[in-house]
């Protein structure tokens, strides 16, 4: 019983890491207008530039699996990037 409680609060944890980056990025992002604040690609930092493609990569695992109907490996690549993604960009 003890160990059913400490995975539930290991699982509720990475929920609420996941939950928190993706408030703090939208919380971030609620006053963009593509139409006046887009940047060409070329002209992105380079540290944009490695998130986009980090993300990217990380949508067509999260696509793939959902397809294969892996909901654990989607669960486990988003909580493992995402957070670290976040901590990384923000050093």
């Amino acid at each position: 019983m003890v160990l059913m409680v400490v995975v539930l609060m290991q699982v509720s944890d990475v929920y609420r890491k996941i939950r928190l980056t993706i408030r703090f990025l939208l919380g971030n992002v609620h006053d963009f207008d593509p139409s006046q604040h887009a940047v060409p690609y070329s002209q992105l930092p380079l540290t944009d530039r490695y998130l986009l493609a980090r993300f990217a990569h990380l949508l067509q695992d999260a696509q793939t699996s959902y397809s294969q109907f892996q909901f654990a490996k989607v669960y486990q690549v988003g909580s493992k990037s995402l957070p670290s993604s976040l901590q990384k960009s923000t050093r």
